[in-house]
């Protein structure tokens, strides 16, 4: 491990972590925390830098800082707009409703904001968002307009400069434990996830703590160590538990924000300080060299590898093999990063040959070129977000159905008992092919035209995909309830049972459909479920699609051994129908289209038959 030496081979540490969360969320559920990382490492050189600046002038030039920093991230970001607009127009535009808006809050470097502002979230793919990653530009850059002042603020205090130095990197650190107790508040105690992981001020521990050993090793440089007892154990150890902790954490959980996003926090600043210890070992070869070059090229990697991944899961066929969309991504990502640091190093080139009056033909014939291709990108992107609706058709008619949903409840609750007319199911045909579902053998229900008996009654707990369904289960199936709603996950369903449990309203039969949004199922999970409703009761668990961008063939795999090894859990196989059948799905190929919601009924219902 004498590769890892620099700040570039953590970028790429932390790069490969959030790449794999993205491509392969069902096996590293809580890769996001790497973002830790790189929050850290900004935090140490911006804050290290303005304090050499300080150190030696006396001064801090805000302007020139911003200025450097938006020449940083801006360029890259524009490029990748255009680029990802221009592809865009291969998609659907009901789709990638709502792209205009999403599109301003990237170039305004405040999607975190937007996010917010509109329901958003990190995990919600009721809606994808092309741009949903840029959060993090987003904050970094309103931690660059508000650090500098804060910093220069501190300093100010007090008369020597080694002195206000000081002073800053004890605040500093004070500011980052102070954003960790506000995170534990938002995301653990309100579990208001989304407010506690994209607002600045609970997601500010990493910057500021790298901020603060920035300052301490400008003020009394950690010593470089040359000899043999470098800390390779220690940074292998801190990997190893970012990994840990990326492979068994999920984005929902309460024990995240308490615990393991300040832990991690923490842990890229004790990275940092190793590094710093074994910046002086010249025992470096041509895998150093190549892990530094690798991780100089990550930000160019993060900004295009999500949405590329997002468009190709698209453009490709729905049954597409799992590894295509990724490999798609990561290619088109390495491609795109090569050729925006071409574009502006070859732009800023002529730039200064403009300014000295020197251009060659060969320049002049190179402008021509690229402004004909930023008219044509840009073009390409006006046509894309003007054609793309404010809201898609899915999300109506999912709203419609939320609203009908509610009222169900209440007149649920205040008669005491599951309201329904319609007795009868009706069967439709469907061919599925004979090809076996990737990591589990697929269990096809059969269709029928079975009538569900009229004092059956049934609770059925679901997702947006559930709730686009919810008109065509409560006609084949007497007496049920459905509860369901967007961008839920399997979290959700202990509560909503153990509430309607008090109300004394729990019925024998209950379906659990909410595998769509959730990373990670665990038998555990399963087993708070069947615990929260007690003894006596028949449980149907739903597998998931979700498209082949987000495979869910782990959550599957775990819920029909699940079924397996329980007498009263039996398993309805969604996902090995609607994998083969697009014509079953909507555009965005997660949700239901007319001929999915009956089909997605007639398993369910007939199921119910089966066991009641």
């Amino acid at each position: 491990m004498q590769w890892i030496v620099g700040l570039n081979s953590l970028r790429l540490f932390a790069v490969l972590l959030i790449v794999i969360y993205h491509f392969f969320g069902s096996f590293l559920h809580g890769g996001f925390i790497a973002v830790e990382i790189f929050f850290a490492i900004s935090g140490f050189l911006i804050v290290s830098g303005l304090a050499k600046e300080y150190l030696g002038t006396g001064k801090i030039s805000y302007r020139a800082f911003i200025k450097n920093r938006f020449a940083r991230l801006f360029p890259p970001l524009l490029l990748l707009v255009s680029i990802v607009l221009a592809l865009s127009l291969l998609v659907d535009s009901d789709v990638l409703a709502g792209l205009g808006p999403r599109t301003l809050a990237a170039l305004a470097f405040s999607t975190n904001i937007f996010e917010l502002a509109s329901n958003g979230g990190y995990e919600n793919f009721i809606s994808p968002n092309l741009f949903r990653h840029t959060w993090f530009l987003a904050l970094e850059m309103q931690i660059y307009l508000i650090m500098p002042l804060i910093l220069k603020l501190i300093v100010n205090l007090r008369a020597k400069r080694r002195d206000g130095m000081k002073l800053a990197a004890v605040i500093f650190a004070t500011l980052g434990a102070l954003s960790v107790v506000l995170m534990a508040i938002y995301g653990g105690l309100f579990n208001a996830v989304d407010r506690a992981y994209f607002a600045l001020d609970t997601h500010v521990a990493a910057f500021c703590f790298g901020a603060s050993l920035g300052i301490v090793n400008r003020l009394h440089p950690i010593k470089k160590l040359r000899k043999k007892a470098l800390p390779i154990a220690e940074i292998i150890t801190i990997f190893v538990t970012f990994a840990i902790l990326a492979r068994n954490i999920n984005y929902t959980s309460p024990l995240t924000f308490y615990l393991v996003l300040p832990l991690a926090a923490i842990l890229s600043a004790i990275l940092i300080y190793y590094v710093l210890q074994i910046q002086g070992n010249k025992r470096h070869g041509r895998t150093v060299r190549l892990a530094e070059y690798l991780g100089s090229k990550t930000y160019g990697i993060y900004l295009f590898h999500y949405p590329l991944f997002l468009l190709a899961g698209y453009i490709l066929p729905v049954d597409a093999p799992v590894w295509l969309c990724p490999s798609v991504a990561l290619l088109g990502s390495i491609v795109f990063t090569w050729l925006c640091d071409f574009l502006i190093r070859d732009v800023k080139k002529i730039a200064i040959l403009y300014r000295k009056h020197c251009l060659e033909r060969k320049q002049k014939i190179a402008i021509g070129i690229y402004a004909v291709l930023a008219i044509v990108v840009v073009l390409g992107g006006v046509i894309r977000v003007s054609t793309v609706p404010a809201e898609s058709n899915i999300a109506k008619q999912l709203a419609g159905q939320k609203t009908e949903a509610e009222q169900s409840k209440i007149q649920t609750f205040n008669l005491g008992n599951f309201v329904s007319d319609a007795t009868t199911i009706v069967g439709t045909a469907l061919t599925v092919a004979e090809t076996a579902a990737p990591a589990y053998t697929p269990v096809i229900p059969p269709q029928s035209t079975a009538t569900v008996t009229a004092d059956t009654k049934v609770l059925l707990i679901g997702d947006s995909v559930m709730l686009g369904a919810k008109n065509n289960l409560e006609a084949k199936i007497p007496h049920s309830y459905v509860d369901a709603m967007e961008s839920r996950g399997i979290e959700k369903a202990t509560s909503i049972i153990s509430d309607i449990r008090s109300r004394g309203l729990l019925p024998e039969i209950i379906v659990i459909a909410l595998a769509t949004n959730y990373r990670n199922i665990t038998p555990v999970m399963l087993d708070n479920i069947m615990s929260a409703a007690g003894p006596n009761h028949k449980f149907i668990l739903v597998t998931a699609y979700a498209g082949p961008t987000r495979p869910r063939e782990t959550q599957n795999a775990t819920m029909k051994n699940y079924a397996d090894a329980h007498s009263n859990v039996w398993l309805v196989d969604w996902y090995s129908i609607a994998i083969r059948d697009s014509s079953l799905l909507y555009n965005d190929r997660i949700h239901l289209d007319f001929a999915g919601r009956e089909t997605y009924a007639n398993l369910i219902a007939n199921k119910i038959k089966e066991i009641q």
